[in-house]
């Protein structure tokens, strides 16, 4: 069962709300999901296999319809059946780009958390897990998968104690795409995003979109390429 959380960064600003046609670029209807934890089937009824989960704000292309029941897609081609109660029209967007496959990379360790500070090694590290370090910036503690221990996070940068004794700090590598202040390349960076990221819908404009996110805490709203989105 897959369930989309919603992944973001940092981010600030302010907040302008549009009506937009419920439909993508190519005319097909779609609706987002209403609430998190709604349960897609493989058929138009209660007693049908669960497929996965969906969490608030995923925008779905629709497909097909039988009574209260609606066929949909998600931006990677799964689909199946939700309720029309599940549903609602308010748009919505998430990255479909750079999605992580669990390769390795190679990165440099550093004594200090920065690019000024001596390099005293190198080690391959999974570039999917940094992706997740990333998005939980106070999230420290030990992990056997990674051979390693986390040990700080500071200014961008992780420390980490590998199990061969090497502490130092490295930047995580991710695939995110830019938040920015306005639409276009020359704007001020606010924020990253990563494969997955669900954002509600503000403004669209000269191939970029205004987007905004919110969880406790956090406020992420900025521009973000109209190209590395898929919703509406």
């Amino acid at each position: 069962m897959k369930t989309y959380r919603h992944a973001v960064f940092w981010a600030l600003l302010m907040l302008v709300v549009l009506a937009l046609p419920a439909s993508s670029a190519h005319g097909a209807e779609m609706l987002a999901v209403a609430r998190d934890g709604v349960i897609l089937r493989d058929a138009p009824n209660m007693k049908a296999k669960v497929l996965w989960k969906y969490d608030k704000g995923l925008p779905l292309e629709i497909t097909g319809a039988k009574d209260d029941w609606r066929k949909v897609s998600d931006f990677e081609g799964d689909g199946g059946w939700l309720r029309v109660a599940d549903l609602n029209k308010e748009p919505h967007m998430v990255v479909r780009v750079n999605k992580d496959t669990g390769e390795k990379v190679k990165v440099n360790i550093r004594k200090g958390p920065g690019e000024e500070y001596q390099i005293i090694g190198q080690e391959e590290v999974n570039r999917a897990v940094f992706s997740t370090l990333g998005q939980n910036p106070d999230w420290v503690g030990p992990d056997q998968k990674l051979g390693l221990v986390v040990l700080e996070e500071k200014l961008g940068w992780v420390k980490v104690r590998y199990d061969s004794g090497l502490e130092g700090w490295i930047k995580p590598p991710t695939n995110a795409v830019n938040i920015r202040k306005g639409p276009g390349e020359e704007y001020e960076l606010v924020g990253q995003a990563v494969y997955g990221a669900v954002f509600s819908t503000l403004e669209q404009k000269l191939g970029w979109v205004k987007v905004r996110h919110v969880e406790p805490g956090v406020v992420v709203e900025g521009w973000i390429k109209r190209n590395l989105l898929w919703g509406f």
